[in-house]
Formats: structure tokens, C-alpha cells, sequence
């Protein structure tokens, strides 16, 4: 004779398949490109929000990207902001192997310096730079399978494609012309080209090349 089924194996078969659709559904939505979507989604909106903060509160902000830190650490970013108007330098930042090549500094004797060198020394430091956060902008750890392929601005010599690199956002309501790409391990890129005029940012479905002008 013909048995149904009991609640129990309905249960059981109910379980099984949601184990199966627990497995299934994540890859298939990395696959589709769904989380660096997202991420392109969540920076586009903070790099606007950064914007209008530095024109309203008269700061200069900026987002400061960490680019494949090290085996095992996620990329990420995080905001910044100083008061007063600080300049960035006119000539150009040299990118080595993919990374922002850094000055050597002289070493300062503090102790041993005299009240003009101590002076000078004021004068010419950088600015100092607070973390800025906010439920809109806070530091942010990319997924484990989300990365920042690469940073540009016509400041770079080249894309910055690991170690730190920074987004300006100056009090008078300008930024960076830049381009951030961000992708997955199934090679979906999302290219995000910000506007230095507006803080507008596009983000496109594509791999953007630098442009040439």
C-alpha cells in the first residue's frame, strides 16, 4: 500500500534543502558580481557624502584606501579630516611596482634645535590628520572576496595598485578627478570616476583605462 510522507521526513527533506541553498545561493551571487556591486554602491555614496561635509564644515577631508595590506587583510578604507585649508604639493607622485614612493625625511633633533629651528620646523610641517567618522563615513573592511584593484588621479605618476593612497576633498567644494576600480575573484569590475567639480561619482560595469589627457 501507498505511504505519505511523515513530518519528520518533511522536515528532514526541508533541511536538506536548505542546507543545499545555504551553499549555493552565496556562490551564485558572487558569481553575478552581486557583493563588489554593492561595495561599488556603498564607497560611491560615501565619497559623495565626504564632499558636501568638507564644503559645508570648511575642512579639508579625505578618504585614505589601503590597497592588499598584507596576506590575509582585507582592503579597505577610512576618512580624515583637518582643519584649515591645507595645500597638496604641484609636482607629481612618483608610483613604483604599483605603490606610492615616499620622501625621505631628515631626522629632527628636538632636543639639541634652536627656538628659529623649531620655528621653521612648524611651518613647514604636514597637517595633522583626525579620523572622521559618522553612520554615513566609517572605516570599512572590504569582504574577504571584494578588493581595490587600483587608485588613480592625474597627481599619480601611475595606479596605485597596493599600499595607501588618498582622495582629497577641499572647504571650497572641490575634489580629486579619480578613478577607483574595485573587483572580486571572478573578475567583475566596477570602475567608479569621480568628478572634481561636483563630487559626482559614476560607477561603471566596466574596466575603465586611465585617461590620456
Amino acid at each position: 500500500s501507498n505511504r505519505g510522507m511523515t513530518l519528520i521526513e518533511v522536515l528532514v527533506a526541508l533541511i536538506i534543502v536548505a542546507g543545499l541553498l545555504t551553499m549555493v545561493v552565496p556562490a551564485v551571487t558572487a558569481r553575478a558580481g552581486v557583493r563588489v556591486k554593492e561595495e561599488a554602491g556603498r564607497l560611491a555614496g560615501a565619497i559623495r557624502y565626504l564632499y558636501d561635509y568638507a564644503a559645508l564644515h570648511g575642512q579639508t577631508c579625505r578618504i585614505a584606501f589601503t590597497l592588499a595590506p598584507g596576506e590575509g587583510s582585507p582592503d579597505g578604507y577610512r576618512f580624515e579630516c583637518t582643519e584649515g585649508s591645507p595645500k597638496l604639493a604641484a609636482e607629481r607622485l612618483d608610483v613604483r611596482d604599483g605603490h606610492i614612493e615616499e620622501e625621505s625625511e631628515e631626522t629632527f633633533d628636538e632636543a639639541h634645535a634652536t627656538e628659529e629651528e623649531r620655528f621653521q620646523r612648524q611651518i613647514t610641517a604636514g597637517p595633522v590628520w583626525s579620523e572622521f567618522s559618522s553612520p554615513v563615513a566609517h572605516p570599512v573592511e572590504l569582504p574577504p572576496d571584494v578588493s581595490i584593484r587600483g587608485f588613480w588621479t592625474p597627481r599619480l605618476s601611475d595606479v596605485v595598485t597596493e599600499g595607501d593612497a588618498w582622495l582629497y576633498f577641499f572647504p571650497m567644494g572641490e575634489t580629486q578627478r579619480a578613478l577607483v576600480w574595485l573587483t572580486d575573484g571572478y573578475d567583475n569590475v566596477y570602475t567608479l570616476s569621480v568628478q572634481p567639480l561636483t563630487g559626482r561619482v559614476r560607477v561603471y560595469a566596466e574596466d575603465l583605462e586611465v585617461p590620456r589627457d
